[in-house]
């Protein structure tokens, strides 16, 4: 199931659909994944906060 679900991750962020983790794999996970929704709300930013007034 997780070599089927792998495939997919490559398939839909187009990268060769081997089934296996490689580098561009690893890299294309860690830049596309969010945070869970029940995380706290330290490791929910994904960003930088602004330093500007709104």
């Amino acid at each position: 199931m997780t070599t089927d679900d792998l495939k997919y991750f490559q398939r839909t962020h187009a990268l060769p659909e081997t089934g296996r983790v490689d580098a561009d794999t690893w890299l294309a996970l860690l830049v596309n994944q969010q945070a869970p929704v029940k995380a706290p709300e330290y490791q929910r930013a994904t960003s930088p906060q602004s330093s500007a007034p709104v």
